[in-house]
């Protein structure tokens, strides 16, 4: 990628070597940005789904979008809402929750990437992000459950249709275990306890954070 920027960008006559590094170095970070506001974009059109789409860009991928988003959600219940645990201090806004025709409840969250062929790529950590927003999603609504966590993958590359990933409850199960061991470590780390002390931490996951045998 930089060789690219060098070879269609040389240095300017009289361009000093640092002030042309910078621009270098700004010219190679644009396509990330592009693509991080596209995706943005994309994001916020997906949310606004069924309501149309302004901007013509987008209106393919939202047309591809929309009937694989209908064989799966029944009904949507909310979408961008903050969710916070107050047992261990920690917050995020998740996607959408949904009703869905085949797993119920669940916690959906969109993530962009470029496919390969037609494979989306869904990392560990995402599993373990959505673990956190059923719990905390569950102890607000005071649910015997906690909702399924479906990731929906969208190829920022060329409108095609999106990839379901939902996590079975054994995978959910460990993976919310590992995210509060990743966030106690991270708090261990830092000596830093929103909650003012580690004791509900420590009780909290002693009675929601076992692992759970394959």
């Amino acid at each position: 990628m930089i060789f690219d920027v060098v070879m269609k960008n040389p240095i300017r006559t009289g361009e000093d070597v640092e002030a042309y590094k910078g621009r270098i170095a700004k010219l190679s970070a644009k396509p990330a940005t592009d693509a991080a506001d596209f995706g943005t974009q994309l994001h916020d059109a997906l949310d606004m789904y069924p309501a149309p789409c302004q901007d013509l860009k987008l209106q393919p991928y939202v047309n591809v979008f929309g009937p694989s988003y209908e064989k799966v959600v029944k009904r949507r219940v909310c979408s961008e809402i903050m969710l916070c645990d107050d047992d261990i201090g920690i917050a995020g806004r998740t996607d959408l929750i949904a009703d869905t025709h085949e797993w119920g409840l669940a916690i959906i969250d969109y993530k962009t990437s470029k496919f390969k062929g037609k494979s989306a790529k869904f990392w560990d950590s995402y599993k373990l992000q959505l673990s956190f927003y059923a719990k905390a999603y569950q102890k607000a609504n005071g649910l015997a459950e906690t909702p399924a966590i479906v990731n929906c993958g969208i190829n920022s590359e060329e409108p095609t249709e999106p990839v379901w990933k939902a996590y079975t409850k054994v995978e959910q199960e460990k993976a919310y275990a590992e995210f509060l061991a990743v966030a106690f470590l991270w708090f261990c780390t830092k000596n830093y306890w929103p909650m003012g002390d580690n004791q509900r931490w420590i009780m909290h996951a002693q009675i929601n954070g076992k692992l759970i045998s394959s």
